[in-house]
C-alpha cells in the first residue's frame, strides 16, 4: 500500500512539475485558451478525488468522535471517584458537571 501510495505521489509531482515547466514557457499568463487549459489541467491534479475527501471526513469525524467518547469516560470516572472518595453514602449532584448533561 505505501508503495502505491509513493508512486501515485511520484506521478503527481511528475505532472505538477511538468504542468510548472509548460506554464513557464507561456509567453503570457493573460487568458487565453492555452492559459485556462494548463490553469484547469494543474487545478484539477492537485484536487484529490471525492473518494479521498470522504475518507478525510469519515476518519476526522471518528477522531472527535473517539475525543468524546474519551472526555465523557474520564469525567465520568472522576465523579465516581469523588464519590467513593468523598461521598460513600450520598448520592452526588450530577447537576453540578457540564458533561453530564450530554449522552454520558
Amino acid at each position: 500500500m505505501a508503495a502505491q501510495n509513493n508512486k501515485e505521489v511520484d506521478a503527481l509531482v511528475e505532472k505538477i512539475t511538468g504542468l510548472h515547466a509548460a506554464i513557464a514557457k507561456l509567453p503570457s499568463l493573460s487568458p487565453s485558451p492555452a492559459v485556462d487549459a494548463l490553469f484547469t489541467e494543474l487545478v484539477t491534479a492537485c484536487v484529490p478525488p471525492v473518494r479521498v475527501i470522504l475518507m478525510m471526513s469519515f476518519g476526522l469525524l471518528y477522531s472527535c468522535f473517539l475525543a468524546s467518547s474519551y472526555i465523557c469516560i474520564y469525567d465520568c470516572f472522576c465523579l465516581l471517584v469523588i464519590q467513593v472518595a468523598y461521598f460513600p453514602n450520598m448520592v452526588l449532584e450530577l447537576g453540578l458537571f457540564s458533561r453530564t448533561h450530554n449522552s454520558c
